[in-house]
């Protein structure tokens, strides 16, 4: 899937796309904007190398919060609303809020930069100028930075300031001197959806633009920044791919293959490990009494699923939060008797409440460390999160190791349930989750 696909012809395909490297990682660093000034030590390198060499991992994370961000964005717009997904950052979620809201016809994706908000080209002005006729009003979206652009370009050629939402706004307002005396607040157009000081992974990746950095190259375009407008009202790239654009061929196939494997179910949200973010976990009671959090390889994924409705039907009845897990790093992969959707939809909508699903996008590189160590990892700050004991905390899983490690971490419960035969959960889980709502 490309933008030509969606309606936008912008003369470059996602597939197998990778710009060629015209510099070596440390003169790109030195030169880059965000990293001006910065000390170009051997721990930062590596760890820029690692990150641009993986971001398809990478993207795998931040995933589920690009979801919500798509929903929340549809949460803002009226029947009034034209949204604007400006380039080239909010590439993937504007292609991502197509296959979410296909039936919606009210959202495009706009070629913008802040070098040519603040170029004042009369052609790109013009361009804007068709876009805010289009409806009575528009929602702005960019995946993060401060606003002074957007301030300043639309209050300098259409004298007001239209809503602007950000992933992930960050606290340099005013920073250039065109907006330096502007009315702070003014700024209140500016919405962000993450708070400024929402991180991707700290303790994987060093990144000394607190963030910047990451989210840009996590959310990238298949076509360089956009400089200025000709007389045909069609947009002026630069000439040079710069830091951000290293390396990204594996991150437009994985924008590709989310595009054309999604599936969305009110009833489940997407959580990517091996840690669960900061209060990230959503019960679907206001009370919590336990939770159970359930394997799906060669677990749930055999073919009856009388004793799995029973225990679902029961977590809900006794206000047991329920937890889907994966040690895949791909969240709609096929299992051996259909894809998840599939499973799922066995389950009658009033069985499920509000559910996560924990899978890991790292376990590309090294996934049996996943079940050992991150799985149990992951169960201790769920039951942190949710003011649980850890014997309130049940996890069942067809690894033996796995179990064993979780009983150890306190999770006493928890449950083997062997994959050989595919039985899938059994009498032994029910019984062990009453247990746990007894403790």
């Amino acid at each position: 899937m490309n933008l030509k696909a969606c309606g936008v012809d912008i003369g470059f395909s996602a597939v197998d796309f990778d710009p060629v490297d015209k510099q070596d990682l440390v003169s790109q660093m030195r030169e880059f904007e965000y990293m001006r000034g910065t000390p170009i030590d051997e721990p930062l390198v590596d760890s820029v190398s690692r990150f641009i060499e993986s971001k398809d991992q990478y993207f795998f994370h931040l995933l589920p919060d690009l979801i919500e961000f798509a929903f929340f964005i549809n949460s803002l717009a009226d029947e009034d609303t034209h949204i604007c997904f400006l380039s080239r950052d909010c590439y993937f979620l504007y292609m991502l809020y197509s296959v979410i809201f296909a039936g919606d016809a009210n959202f495009e994706y706009v070629f913008g930069s802040r070098k040519l908000c603040y170029s004042d080209n009369s052609y790109y002005v013009a361009y804007v100028g068709e876009i805010l006729a289009k409806a009575p009003k528009t929602l702005w979206v960019d995946i993060q930075g401060s606003g002074d652009s957007h301030v300043y370009f639309f209050g300098h050629h259409f004298g007001y300031v239209p809503t602007k939402v950000m992933f992930r706004k960050n606290t340099l307002q005013r920073c250039n001197p065109r907006v330096a005396d502007a009315d702070i607040a003014i700024y209140d157009q500016i919405i962000t959806f993450k708070k400024p000081e929402w991180r991707l992974l700290d303790d994987r990746l060093i990144d000394p633009t607190h963030g910047a950095f990451t989210l840009e190259s996590l959310c990238r375009a298949p076509h360089p920044s956009v400089v200025s407008f000709d007389e045909s009202f069609k947009p002026v790239f630069e000439a040079e791919y710069d830091l951000l654009d290293r390396n990204f061929g594996q991150l437009f196939r994985a924008y590709d293959y989310v595009l054309s494997n999604l599936w969305c179910d009110e009833r489940i949200r997407l959580r990517s490990n091996p840690c669960i973010n900061s209060k990230s976990l959503t019960p679907s009671r206001s009370a919590c009494n336990g939770l159970l959090a359930l394997d799906i390889d060669e677990t749930i994924t055999h073919d009856e699923h009388d004793m799995l409705e029973q225990i679902v039907k029961y977590s809900i009845d006794s206000s047991i939060q329920i937890v889907f897990i994966t040690a895949r790093w791909d969240p709609f992969y096929a299992n051996h008797n259909g894809y998840l959707k599939d499973i799922f939809s066995n389950f009658p909508v009033d069985l499920i409440g509000l559910t996560d699903l924990w899978y890991n996008p790292f376990s590309r590189g090294s996934q049996m460390d996943f079940n050992n160590d991150v799985k149990i990892q992951q169960m201790n700050v769920a039951s942190s999160e949710l003011g649980l004991s850890a014997d309130k905390c049940m996890l069942v899983d067809n690894v033996k190791s796995t179990v064993v490690a979780a009983q150890n971490a306190g999770h006493v419960f928890s449950t083997h349930v062997p994959c050989d035969n595919k039985i899938g959960v059994t009498q032994e889980v029910y019984d062990n989750l009453k247990r746990v709502q007894l403790v």
